[in-house]
């Protein structure tokens, strides 16, 4: 089954936007007013004191947010009543049923995008979600960006994430359905600086390069049936995501990288890439076919690879600045004499002893127990054994201090 075509207007989207920050729907006013954080598969749950309001602020909150059923002259109330009839006309809002869209706030940014769960269509689209949160962390950029590129953009999140901080922006989505979504979501927040394209992978943008690319593809085996274009990887589930991967060096600029969320078999992990290098974040949180999450960064380099597993209660916090860090550590392991500078502990890491075992605790990877022969290397990476001081880089207790 597929889903009809939205036919949702950017002057509804104009419309919308505007009355959306006249009644103050922001982030802060949504989680005060609902039961339980955003999900993708169902409606958020008006508090009490919302339920029995009738602000137009916590009429628009339940019939747009919490998915409830208001009677025309509510709705009215709500949106307006010019909006309200163009929303009815449209079908961005029905009379007798509730909204059939997922709408939340991710960065300041209102998305709107489908429900998903089970029963979903085979083209339905996919928002904001709790592993899109993890990728944005880690590509935020931390410089302005010339051009990026979101390869797979659902309802283009991360592209219009991404539209604050580089000159242009590209979304590409095999789903058409996906791409409209995006184009009323650009709309929704007055974004100009981004253009979506429909196609199969980098087809659409052959021939261009990009200083950072993100992409968060299907991973999930699609083991009999229709494959979901938002969930399935392949019979697999991580053939999307090897094309992803084959695919960056003809698109990544010189000194750009690329940022892949995902997760691998076991027994192979992600492909190498000839003359790029290669750090796997991985975790030891399951999917439900028990591969582990795995966020992948990718630069032009001399064709390495390296995994580090960040501490469970860190996923997630992971940032553009770390994955410097990291990268750099590993070049440094690699040929110590290419990069200048020395080595040190890093600035946020903390000392403790306990029972006479030193403990150090550091921002990504927790706390960590240090012999005396490695904290020597800590103390003195100048005058210790390479071996303890190449040690003490894997394990994140030296980093590479630039001069």
């Amino acid at each position: 089954m597929e889903m009809p075509a939205l036919g949702l207007t950017p002057a509804l989207a104009n419309g919308l936007a505007a009355r959306l920050r006249a009644l103050g729907l922001n982030r802060e006013f949504i989680a005060r007013h609902v039961e339980r954080g955003a999900n993708l598969e169902s409606a958020l749950v008006a508090r009490r004191e919302a339920q029995f309001s009738d602000r137009p602020a916590m009429l628009a909150l339940r019939l747009l947010f919490c998915g409830e059923i208001l009677p025309r002259g509510e709705m009215a109330a709500a949106l307006g009543a010019d909006l309200a009839a163009q929303a009815l006309q449209e079908g961005l809002v029905r009379a007798g049923a509730p909204v059939p869209f997922h709408l939340r706030t991710a960065g300041g940014l209102y998305l709107l995008s489908d429900y998903l769960g089970a029963g979903s269509a085979v083209d339905a689209v996919m928002g904001a979600g709790e592993t899109t949160a993890v990728l944005w962390q880690a590509a935020r950029p931390s410089r302005p960006l010339r051009s990026a590129l979101d390869l797979g953009c659902g309802a283009g999140t991360l592209a219009l994430l991404l539209a604050a901080h580089a000159g242009r922006v590209i979304g590409c989505d095999i789903n058409p359905r996906a791409i409209e979504f995006s184009r009323f979501n650009a709309a929704l927040n007055g974004i100009a600086n981004v253009e979506f394209r429909c196609g199969d992978g980098y087809a659409p943008v052959s021939g261009e390069r990009f200083d950072l690319i993100v992409s968060q593809p299907p991973y999930y085996p699609r083991h009999s049936g229709a494959a979901l274009t938002f969930l399935h990887g392949g019979e697999r589930g991580d053939e999307i995501a090897r094309r992803v991967v084959e695919g960056v060096a003809g698109q990544l600029a010189a000194g750009g990288r690329a940022l892949i969320f995902s997760s691998w078999l076991e027994d192979d992990g992600p492909p190498r890439l000839p003359g790029h290098d290669m750090l796997a974040l991985t975790t030891d949180r399951r999917e439900l076919h028990h591969a582990g999450q795995t966020l992948l960064a990718i630069e032009p380099g001399h064709g390495w690879s390296a995994t580090r597993m960040p501490a469970p209660q860190c996923w997630g916090e992971v940032t553009s600045s770390d994955l410097d860090r990291l990268l750099a550590a590993e070049r440094w392991l690699r040929n110590p004499s290419s990069l200048g500078g020395g080595l040190r502990l890093p600035a946020a890491a903390r000392v403790t002893e306990e029972a006479g075992v030193r403990l150090v605790e550091l921002p990504l990877f927790g706390l960590i127990p240090v012999d005396d022969a490695i904290w020597e290397a800590v103390l003195k990476p100048g005058s210790a054994p390479a071996h303890h001081v190449a040690e003490a880089v894997r394990r994140g207790l030296l980093e590479h201090e630039a001069q």
